[in-house]
């Protein structure tokens, strides 16, 4: 049976292909090195994966934790109970919620910016095409 040709091999060289006894020695102990070295890489590689994997644990937890605690004032608290986004937090000690944007904020937030556009539109006297982009922009 014929052997196949590989059109792509690697190249390999033993170490019984030294002849010099004492290169010999010296290749096998920095291979032993290497070796030490290898192990300690991939151990480094394992804890990052675990640091990663406890760093998720705790942020879940957090999570789950946080929902409980906004869940717990909502029923105690219409407020709580219809409006998304409660950040738990100490007031003189005592647990408090605060919601940076509630969707009443979020819509004078946009009330605003629509005022100032307009205004900005206006004080251009009418010439304000270069103020926004054409179909053919992207």
């Amino acid at each position: 049976m014929a052997q196949v040709q590989q059109p792509f091999s690697s190249v390999q060289v033993n170490i019984n292909e030294i002849k010099d006894e004492e290169l010999k020695m010296k290749i096998e102990f920095e291979m032993s090195k290497y070796d030490d070295c290898r192990r300690a890489q991939t151990e480094a590689a394992n804890q990052v994966v675990l640091a990663g994997a406890a760093l998720l644990a705790a942020q879940s937890a957090r999570a789950i934790s946080r929902i409980k605690l906004v869940r717990l004032f909502g029923e105690g608290s219409d407020k709580v109970a219809m409006e998304p986004n409660w950040e738990p937090f100490r007031q003189d000690g005592r647990p408090a919620l605060e919601n940076f944007m509630s969707e009443r904020d979020q819509r004078n937030f946009q009330r605003a910016q629509r005022l100032s556009m307009n205004k900005q539109v206006t004080d251009t006297g009418g010439n304000y095409g270069t103020m926004f982009e054409t179909g053919d922009e992207s």
